[in-house]
């Protein structure tokens, strides 16, 4: 099943999960930029021979994010994490950012914009690495996974969501 699905070279799975850990590991949001060749899909009707570039965003908890919430966003956060029942409380953080999108209507207003907020910051920590990608910015983004993950070490954008009360 997964050849009559992949667009990828399965080699290329193999860098991707090497990278995420290495910046799970770091506490770094988990973000990455590489660029694959396409092979032909019949499947779903995509041509090969072809590059393209994919910058990688994957829901992850943001620790510099966190430090900046209102302190009754970052209690509720703190309590619901550390509470072994809470997870049958409605409107529950237990295990945010990772919440249970399955079910349909699952999420209230607090959950969807609490992740929203956590989301828009990893965005922001990768701004340069969007700005080259859309050739926003002079030169062409080629950086390596090591050097990406000093960018994101440098610091949190200037640009950043505003963090007001999310409850």
């Amino acid at each position: 099943i997964n050849n009559a699905m992949q667009v990828f070279p399965y080699h290329r799975f193999n860098e991707l999960c090497r990278v995420l850990l290495l910046k799970l590991k770091r506490r770094e949001p988990l973000v990455f930029e590489a660029s694959y060749p396409v092979q032909q899909n019949p499947t779903f009707g995509v041509p090969g021979d072809w590059t393209v570039t994919v910058l990688w965003f994957f829901l992850t908890p943001n620790e510099a994010w966190e430090a900046r919430l209102p302190e009754d966003t970052a209690r509720k956060l703190r309590e619901d994490r550390a509470s072994p029942t809470s997870h049958f409380i409605p409107d529950s953080l237990r295990g945010f950012p990772r919440l249970p999108t399955h079910l349909e209507d699952t999420l209230s207003s607090t959950q969807v914009n609490l992740l929203a907020s956590c989301q828009t910051a990893n965005v922001m920590a990768a701004e340069h690495s969007i700005r080259c990608l859309l050739k926003l910015d002079e030169g062409i983004h080629d950086a390596s996974p090591e050097d990406q993950s000093k960018e994101m070490e440098a610091g949190v954008s200037n640009t950043e969501p505003s963090n007001e009360s999310l409850l």
